[in-house]
């Protein structure tokens, strides 16, 4: 299965694995985990899922991206992100070739984050 992961340093990874965890999720992201924004269905049921900490702005996490498609606290995700796919049942699924091309971290000069950029 694959999916893209954000680490605290904003690089963009992906990775090839079996599904994770719901303890290996945890971990990744240093805490609860949190869905915090989805893609529309794709007419095959499958859609993108942006995991982070649950309670990373409460810990004080620093911020990892931009991501103005939800509202967050200064705008920004903080600490690592996990970025997957999930079948119509909610169950994890492995990424597409196009919903990998549809996800961007875009770095800018002068920005003090990069943003990331998911089309759908």
């Amino acid at each position: 299965m694959r999916y893209l992961y954000i680490d605290a340093f904003s690089n963009l990874t992906l990775h090839d694995r079996a599904p994770l965890s719901l303890d290996e999720m945890q971990g990744l992201v240093g805490g609860y985990i949190e869905n915090i924004w989805g893609t529309e269905p794709q007419p095959d049921g499958t859609r993108l899922m942006v995991i982070d900490n649950e309670e990373g702005h409460q810990l004080h996490l620093a911020p990892s991206v931009r991501f103005p498609k939800v509202y967050t606290v200064g705008g920004y995700l903080v600490g690592p992100v996990i970025i997957m796919a999930v079948d119509a049942e909610g169950e994890q699924t492995d990424l597409s070739d196009a919903q990998l091309a549809a996800v961007r971290v875009e770095r800018r000069e002068g920005d003090a984050f990069p943003t990331l950029h998911i089309r759908g």
